[in-house]
């Protein structure tokens, strides 16, 4: 089962089929309507800007981040760090290599 992202870009895609995929993610996306999940995430995650004034990140980002540190055991510093090196986890959060990584203590 291969699910490659529309838009990915010409490096993410090489990443991509170098294995910067992870199949077991790639399930739980297919079976999982997470545009449903972000819907009813935004009743209660009002996003705007940082105080910096950059854009806040979205409510499902944040709330996948959640799943893999619980699914791996992970502390908002690990998960931090692992999501900065797996690029699997990139995939499976919608990331592209131009977007920020949520630091640990948005997630704490």
């Amino acid at each position: 089962m291969k699910l490659i992202k529309k838009q990915m870009t010409f490096a993410e895609q090489l990443l991509y089929q170098r294995g910067a995929h992870n199949v077991t993610f790639e399930k739980i996306n297919a079976l999982i309507d997470w545009q449903m999940i972000e819907k009813e995430l935004n009743k209660y995650y009002k996003k705007g800007q940082s105080t910096s004034g950059r854009p806040a990140y979205s409510g499902l980002l944040l709330f996948k981040m959640l799943l893999l540190g619980i699914w791996n055991n992970l502390s908002a510093r690990d998960l931090e760090y692992i999501t900065r090196v797996r690029l699997d986890y990139w995939v499976f959060l919608g990331l592209s290599l131009e977007m920020p990584v949520p630091d640990h203590s948005v997630l704490i």
